[in-house]
């Protein structure tokens, strides 16, 4: 390694170190903020609330798809910590911080270590990735796993493998698509990797070997799709949950290609932001660092392949390009990145080198957010409302819970440990047919005043919602939080 680079690596040490313990802290603080339940937290918790071990590996119930594994994770600390946002959100916060320190490992590996702080500053404190980084979901376990998988491969690469090696491979590619699907492109990328890297001329007992290795892993994921994944596939709600998110590949008139280039724009945006400056600097960046790899065929096909299959993927109507569903990639296409600046620094071009960390700082300031060590993080604080219905309301006088706000409504009455006794009897759950009738069927034969508990409803469509009331009722908000207001109301 040349002396420059050990310089700079060891110089960048104490502050990248200091971005990566400050951004953990940063998330142990929103942790401890204790942010009530949103609506697919709150269907992930029933599910482990109602469910057992064994049950984890078919579909789960209300619309959620999360690996079996991992829901065995979150049990394990709900039965330890008890049913409880702390414990429900444990694994994943935990997961958070050993996605950034895997990161680090491996922008260290690649002797990144000048530029991680970017990253490390830009991936633990903007919304998108902190707020998943407490959150009842698997997509902060997707991001250790896929950042795992790479540290393996770098640490141990094809000329040093072991049989020993070759039986934790066939291990964790086995085991790591039942704690996280989307890891099955990153290791499609790490078995062409390891065959590219025994040789390119001829076919060795190294690659036979290998072979085996991802024959394995073949084998337990058609298992893992049999059981789980074809009854999932194909729903009609994921058919209207991710329409919008999936692609035609090629692109064949404006249209397409217009959805094709927005897919990718907000991609990129959830790195560093939709300004610009910050924008194009990233694509330069991606696009020189994949320029870099040119004389490494295998490093190129083992970062480049898990965001180019999901895209193709995406393609083929098998993936989805929600947001949250390509968390797992965006690590890796920082290392591209960081590796496209490495490039710009070996040509020696001081003012071009000098541009390249303006262009950090200037991603850093725009993008970077501590705001909510002064107020807490809120999604959905249905918490109060929930507990006013229990212990303030009048027992004779009916609740109607808004379809969007039952998840919650279930959990914190059902499941929690400190669970709000409401009295069942006088609670409607409201349908999606009930509110776009704004609940005219329910109310026709009542008499008397009665509660509406609304969350997770756009704007437009509660206006028009609670104009219809308001025509026929007198209204009093009674409590109003982020993303949820409850109102009483009276002939």
């Amino acid at each position: 390694m040349p002396k420059t680079d050990r310089t700079i690596s060891i110089d960048s040490l104490p502050v990248n170190l200091l971005v990566l313990l400050s951004a953990c802290a940063y998330r142990l603080v929103i942790y401890l903020q204790n942010r009530t339940l949103f609506i697919d937290e709150s269907n992930v918790a029933r599910n482990l609330c109602e469910k057992g071990f064994l049950q984890y590996f078919s579909p789960l119930d209300y619309e959620q798809y999360v690996p079996p594994l991992f829901m065995s994770l979150l049990k394990v600390s709900t039965l330890i910590f008890g049913m409880n946002s702390y414990s429900l959100r444990l694994v994943p916060l935990i997961a958070s911080f050993l996605g950034l320190f895997f990161f680090f490992l491996n922008a260290r590996k690649l002797e990144l270590g000048k530029w991680a702080w970017c990253a490390l500053a830009c991936m633990g404190f903007t919304t998108f990735f902190y707020m998943y980084g407490s959150e009842v979901k698997q997509y902060t376990f997707d991001i250790l796993l896929a950042q795992m998988l790479i540290w393996l491969s770098l640490e141990r690469p094809a000329k040093q493998l072991t049989n020993k090696d070759l039986g934790i491979w066939a291990a964790v590619g086995m085991i790591a698509p039942w704690f996280s699907m989307p890891t099955v492109f990153v290791l499609a990328g790490v078995g062409v990797y390891y065959l590219l890297g025994f040789g390119y001329k001829k076919i060795t007992k190294e690659h036979l070997r290998y072979l085996a290795v991802i024959f394995s892993w073949l084998f337990s994921f058609v298992i893992y799709y049999l059981l789980v994944l074809s009854q999932d596939i194909g729903t009609d709600y994921l058919a209207r949950t991710h329409d919008g998110y999936f692609l035609e590949l090629p692109p064949t008139n404006w249209p397409e290609l217009k959805h094709f280039l927005q897919r990718m724009v907000g991609i990129a945006g959830t790195m560093v932001g939709f300004k610009g400056i910050p924008l194009g600097g990233l694509f330069a960046l991606i696009a020189l660092g994949l320029w870099s790899f040119r004389k490494r065929l295998d490093l190129l096909i083992l970062f480049a392949s898990p965001a180019a299959l999901t895209i193709l993927a995406a393609g083929l109507k098998q993936y989805s390009l929600m947001d949250r569903l390509t968390l797992f990639f965006l690590p890796i296409l920082w290392l591209i990145a960081l590796r496209g600046a490495k490039w710009i620094q070996d040509q020696n071009i001081r003012f071009v080198d000098t541009l390249v960390i303006l262009w950090m700082v200037i991603t850093v300031v725009v993008n970077v957010e501590l705001k909510h060590l002064k107020e807490p993080f809120k999604r959905e604080q249905s918490m109060a409302a929930i507990q006013f219905l229990a212990h303030e309301r009048p027992a004779e006088e009916l609740a109607i819970i808004h379809h969007g706000a039952k998840p919650a409504f279930r959990y914190y009455t059902e499941c929690d440990d400190n669970r709000a006794a409401v009295a069942s009897e006088n609670v409607y759950i409201g349908t999606w047919t009930d509110y776009e009738q704004a609940y005219s069927e329910v109310l026709k034969d009542y008499q008397g005043d009665f509660w509406l508990l609304l969350t997770n409803i756009p704007w437009n469509r509660r206006e028009r919602l609670l104009n219809a009331l308001r025509s026929r009722y007198k209204m009093h908000l009674q409590l109003s939080d982020t993303g949820c207001e409850l109102y009483k109301l009276s002939q």
